[in-house]
């Protein structure tokens, strides 16, 4: 628990102790604002960990500069001196007794996690901030709803506050597993959805009509290949009709190799048939010369040799241009051998047609079959994700009922005087606290009162603050009555109870003492601010 904090820019700078029960910041009769009865109320919540003191909407640095708060906690483990400052408050120094650093620094989660610890609040599911922030009421954290004693700083809906409100009672501990139920379920339904979404699973059926109409098409589609069974197309009702499809497309493949090889082997054996030794001979000459005695056989063998001298260049480029086709062809005719050996000899005899045609409509029912398979799958995520809901929905009313009984039983025993303050779980989502036949804007502020401390007994809350905007609208005996409240309280329950209050002239004798015997600091006007007098 806190039991002392100081700060030098205080207007007293001497360490403040803190009392085990009921610490009270009083003010002035005539609710003066400004003098620092909130701003203190959150430098405690800042020894928790909170954040509030140094938001910017506080304008607590830019009135008085950055500075450092000291504090003590002390726990059955020991006392535990630190300090944090506004200027790095990300982090807590841990101390010794006289607030000197001795170098060792938490960060806000470690420091958060020790208090979690040291108040035996590991079992909780929640963070230590979630457990205290909602009972913590100052001006300059959040707007208190005061219909809505549950709600937190962020939250939308009474939902969340629900959910953090069940995580403080053993009940949870049913709820726990059926909530994680329902996480899987719903994860692995949003999972199959993000599947079909992103094209990885073949869109399902979308509703059972739709699934009629794909079983009628798969049982039209199966009568159909039933009576082509005749002769070698028995054979490829063996095969899946993928395997049936893969073979067709094979084969279409085969076709244009095929093809393709033919027109190659044309191709070099045109090539071939050009014969580079092929010119006119001296006979030959000698033949012409004797039917045409005045030819000039020079100049004609001149033609020759320059049409020799021509072939040879022309030759060679055919030889490197048969080379080439017959590599081509080497590789074709090996591309034929891969395509023939990946067809199952069963098929290979069978028409490419009639493969086509089997393969189309066998694939199709395969396409069936797997779409109403995935439709059964989701179906059966979708009963597994409903059975987790009405299964977590069941548990919850059991949980709520009993935590409703808790909570009201505390009531009762809070608001002696008046025994009709309820509260009520109208839904797993919803909740209300009211008091019958009183609807007054002061009987609100009264029921948040009474309902934080029900809660505060009956969990481990370890405390809460009330700020001096709680009792404004409370009538003096209402407020004597929650003094009183407070005071047995603490006397009763191992609490701190953290409170601001402006005067005590209309508190009656009783509340007076308690004021005088739990009064931490008294603040008012001028010097008497918590900063003291604010230099301009």
């Amino acid at each position: 628990m806190l039991c002392e904090i100081k700060c030098d820019a205080f207007k007293i700078s001497e360490p403040l102790n803190i009392h085990e029960g009921l610490n009270i910041v009083l003010g002035q009769e005539n609710k003066a604002n400004s003098i620092g009865k909130s701003t203190f109320l959150l430098a405690i919540d800042f020894a928790f960990g909170g954040n509030s003191y140094i938001d910017s909407k506080n304008r607590i640095i830019k009135l008085f500069g950055n500075h450092t708060i000291f504090f003590t906690h002390k726990f059955e483990s020991g006392t535990y001196y630190f300090c944090r400052s506004t200027e790095n408050p990300d982090v807590i120094v841990k101390c010794d007794e006289n607030y000197n650093s001795n170098g060792e620094i938490l960060k806000i989660k470690e420091f958060t996690d020790f208090l979690k610890k040291e108040y035996k609040l590991e079992k909780s599911e929640l963070t230590f901030r979630e457990i205290v922030s909602v009972y913590s009421h100052i001006a300059g954290r959040f707007e208190t709803d005061f219909e809505n004693p549950l709600k937190n700083e962020g939250d939308t809906s009474q939902s969340k506050g629900i959910t953090r409100f069940e995580k403080l009672f053993p009940e949870y501990e049913n709820i726990k597993p059926k909530t994680k139920s329902l996480e899987l379920a719903e994860s692995k339904a949003n999972a199959f959805k993000s599947a079909v979404d992103y094209g990885f699973i073949r869109k399902t059926a979308t509703n059972d009509k739709e699934a009629q109409r794909l079983i009628a098409e798969k049982d039209e589609l199966l009568n159909v290949l039933d009576e082509t069974k005749t002769g070698k197309a028995k054979e490829i009702f063996a095969f899946e009709g993928k395997t049936a499809q893969e073979a067709a497309d094979i084969k279409k493949e085969l076709k244009i190799l095929r093809s393709k090889r033919s027109r190659l082997q044309s191709e070099i054996a045109s090539i071939q048939k050009l014969d580079s030794t092929s010119k006119v001979s001296d006979d030959d000459l000698k033949v012409l010369q004797t039917y045409f005695p005045s030819v000039n056989l020079k100049k004609i063998q001149d033609v020759q040799n320059f049409h020799n001298s021509i072939y040879k260049i022309v030759n060679k480029e055919c030889k490197d241009e048969e080379d080439k086709l017959n590599k081509m062809l080497y590789v074709v005719i090996k591309e034929i051998e891969e395509l023939e050996n990946k067809i199952s000899p069963d098929l290979k005899d069978i028409p490419q047609t009639v493969l086509e045609e089997y393969g189309k409509k066998a694939v199709r029912i395969e396409q069936i079959e797997k779409s109403l398979e995935y439709y059964d799958l989701k179906n059966n995520l979708q009963n597994e994700k409903t059975t987790a809901e009405n299964e977590l929905r069941i548990t919850q009313e059991q949980a709520l009922s009993s935590i409703s009984e808790k909570v009201n039983a505390a009531l009762s025993l809070f608001d002696e005087e008046r025994k009709n303050l309820k509260f009520e779980f109208q839904t797993q989502k919803s909740y209300k606290l009211y008091r019958e036949n009183d609807v007054g804007t002061g009987t609100k502020h009264l029921n948040l009162i009474v309902f934080d401390l029900a809660v505060l007994s009956i969990t481990e809350v370890p405390f809460l603050i009330h700020d001096s905007y709680i009792f404004h609208e409370l009538e003096d005996d209402r407020v004597n009555f929650c003094l009183a409240l407070y005071a047995d309280f603490c006397k009763k329950y191992k609490k701190q109870i953290f409170i601001a209050l402006d005067g005590q002239d209309k508190c009656n004798d009783r509340s007076k003492a308690i004021i005088e015997s739990t009064k931490v600091i008294q603040l008012g006007k001028g010097k008497e601010a918590l900063f003291g007098e604010k230099k301009e």
